[in-house]
């Protein structure tokens, strides 16, 4: 087993596969939605302070508390993150807030979480790490251990930048 992965002809063909993987990561990533708000803890309660999408500022508004999304109870940003990262962008999910002291629901128009500078950022670091792993095994001596960690970290640090916090409910399925 320690041969197949010394041997660098064996290497690359799994790090051609990781590239792929890392491209599909980045698919998601720009596939996911959100609302485009700044969302903040106020007495325990999870606040809208600061609408950034005029779509969103049709239906939410500041000072919203939010309750709940899509029937799922909420005390946390990142439950709502969670749930919203099962739906696409322009996908109607339900809100359900407090607006002074009324509950009400709304069905809010998902938007893309990330920006197109976040995404290229993300893209350029991610590359930097894969090309430094795979340019020191080129350089390096064939069978050195130290370069064949050094090697493997760099693609699952790659691999971590490529693949965090996309929508996990891609079609088809096997690829979410």
């Amino acid at each position: 087993m320690h041969n197949f992965f010394s041997n660098r002809t064996n290497i690359y063909i799994i790090d051609t596969l990781i590239a792929i993987i890392c491209l599909a990561g980045i698919y998601q990533v720009a596939t996911k939605a959100g609302i485009n708000a700044r969302l903040n803890y106020k007495n325990g309660d999870i606040v809208i302070t600061e609408i950034e999408s005029l779509s969103v500022k049709n239906q939410l508004s500041n000072n919203d508390i939010i309750l709940s999304v899509d029937g799922h109870n909420v005390s946390t940003i990142e439950d709502i993150e969670f749930i919203l990262d099962s739906y696409a962008i322009g996908q109607q999910v339900p809100f359900s807030v407090e607006r002074n002291g009324k509950k009400i629901t709304l069905h809010v128009e998902l938007e893309s979480y990330n920006t197109i500078t976040y995404l290229i950022v993300l893209f350029i670091v991610g590359c930097i790490f894969f090309a430094l792993g795979v340019i020191v095994l080129k350089k390096r001596p064939p069978g050195d251990l130290v370069v064949l960690l050094f090697h493997w970290i760099c693609i699952t640090v790659s691999v971590h930048i490529f693949t965090t916090f996309g929508r996990y409910t891609i079609n088809p399925i096997i690829q979410g």
